[in-house]
């Protein structure tokens, strides 16, 4: 019989007790397999926090766009809706704009008849709002405003407790 020698540890071994394509004895061998195993089970089985995090930190511009694009349809969909065209514009209750004004930045919702501080905690502010209204199918009160619309809307209305008019 031939003496061979292991790859990893360097001890003699019989040409019976080792594996052909890997020259490695069976201590090794042993070590070699369980370290395998291990690593090929647990890749498969990592917890799904850790794959979603791992997917995350390698996609976050695309994901952060798509999250950001699907706010901003969202939010064209709403103002559309209480819009009083077709396209997201300012109500201009106060007559402040010559044409109408539709930078969909400066628009946001209002609550016709005041009491949105308590309706924000009911169905929170921004894009939560706005995803409230479409879960709750576009229900009636709201308009749309731009924000200086909006700061005078505040001030005349004395809205939020403000007892000051603005001249």
């Amino acid at each position: 019989m031939t003496n061979i020698i292991c790859k990893e540890c360097g001890s003699i071994i019989e040409q019976k007790e080792y594996l052909i394509e890997l020259s490695l004895c069976r201590l090794c061998y042993n070590k070699y397999s369980r370290k395998r195993s291990y690593e090929s089970y647990h890749i498969d089985k990592l917890p799904f926090q850790l794959r979603m995090r791992r997917y995350h930190l390698k996609n976050s511009k695309k994901i952060s766009l798509n999250y950001k694009l699907k706010k901003l349809k969202l939010k064209s969909l709403i103002l559309s809706h209480y819009s009083i065209s077709d396209f997201p514009q300012c109500a201009d209750p106060y007559n402040q704009h010559k044409e109408p004004y539709t930078d969909i930045r400066a628009l946001s919702i209002d609550h016709i008849h005041g009491g949105g501080g308590k309706h924000k905690k009911v169905a929170g502010s921004g894009s939560r709002l706005y995803s409230w209204l479409k879960k709750n199918k576009f229900p009636e009160g709201f308009q749309v405003l731009c924000m200086n619309c909006q700061f005078i809307k505040k001030n005349v209305e004395h809205e939020n407790g403000n007892k000051h008019k603005l001249e």
